[in-house]
């Protein structure tokens, strides 16, 4: 049983979890950038200007995230058995 509903969910996962595009712009500041910095105080500073530049990047797929793990927590609150001894799909990580 816990294959089948393994099987059932990966099946929604790959209708549902259609891979998106790649995107073709991350920023104007990359990860060469944070590299140049002098000092521990200025390469902290890059790293942070650096990874808000990737955030803004994908914030287009912030949503579809949102869904994706929407659909996770759901599937774990599937009653499970195996053996006849119910599995605790919240300890299972995916």
């Amino acid at each position: 049983m816990l294959r089948g509903a393994l099987s059932t969910f990966g099946s929604v996962l790959n209708f549902m979890m259609e891979k998106p595009p790649m995107l073709e712009y991350f920023g104007s500041i990359t990860i060469a950038d944070v590299m140049k910095a002098k000092s521990a105080s200025e390469y902290e500073r890059f790293v942070m200007d650096w990874a808000k530049c990737v955030w803004g990047a994908y914030a287009i797929y912030h949503q579809l995230a949102r869904e994706w793990f929407k659909a996770v927590e759901e599937f774990r609150g599937i009653r499970c058995y195996y053996k006849n001894k119910k599995i605790d799909l919240s300890k299972v990580r995916l």
